[in-house]
């Protein structure tokens, strides 16, 4: 897990780091002090999760928070709350991905809770990615259901023109070649449809449900 804390108190941020590395495995941390230097780092967002050590001077923890979903930064973030009176808050909707924990739990709980906000906020991505998926893959059902159906649409027509030239060709003197060329062509024409709807439909199966669909094609 990488985490970015940013924290503009003196020692504050590299205690955290230390704190993190320490007690979370295979885990890394980088302590900056400044909201640009944060935002310049995130420009190529490696980490699995932000920490706010300490309210910002340059603008509110509100508007840093507004300033990464602009960006389309969706990385949790974890803040440390100085307010005496807080509790430690995980969002069950994690819409926001957003938690707080009060400054006087970090020595204790800070490495669980922050291993516990990066595995909810990954769940709740790989769910809402899943959810995109099968809204996608059900999309794709229903066009298959009225590319079948076009299909069948097409036929019917087709039918009756390629059984009426064929018709015409038994019936049409040999003398008369021009005629006789106009309905080969036409013979030839809806011949060539029928071998294309006909291929259409066999590639096309409304009987896989959109979530066999969604399994096959991970």
């Amino acid at each position: 897990m990488n985490t970015l804390i940013i924290d503009n108190k003196k020692g504050y941020g590299r205690k955290i780091k230390r704190l993190l590395e320490k007690a979370i495995a295979d885990s890394s941390a980088a302590a900056i002090p400044t909201v640009l230097e944060a935002l310049a780092e995130l420009r190529h967002p490696h980490y699995d999760l932000i920490i706010i050590g300490h309210p910002f001077p340059e603008i509110s923890t509100d508007e840093f928070l507004t300033i990464l979903t602009n960006n389309n930064i969706n990385i949790p973030v974890l803040i440390i709350d100085h307010d005496t009176t807080s509790t430690v808050a995980l969002s069950d909707s994690l819409e926001t991905c957003v938690f707080r924990i009060p400054a006087d739990y970090v020595p204790r709980i800070l490495p669980m809770i922050a291993l516990e906000t990066y595995k909810r906020c990954r769940l709740y991505n790989e769910n809402r990615q899943l959810k995109a998926e099968l809204n996608k893959a059900r999309g794709n059902h229903k066009i298959v259901e009225i590319a079948l159906n076009s299909n069948h649409l097409i036929n019917n027509p087709l039918m009756t023109i390629l059984g009426n030239a064929q018709l015409l060709l038994r019936d049409c003197e040999k003398s008369d070649t021009k005629t006789l060329t106009r309905l080969e062509k036409i013979e030839k024409a809806a011949k060539r449809i029928q071998e294309i709807t006909l291929d259409l439909a066999n590639k096309l199966d409304t009987s896989v449900e959109p979530e066999e669909m969604l399994k096959s094609s991970r």
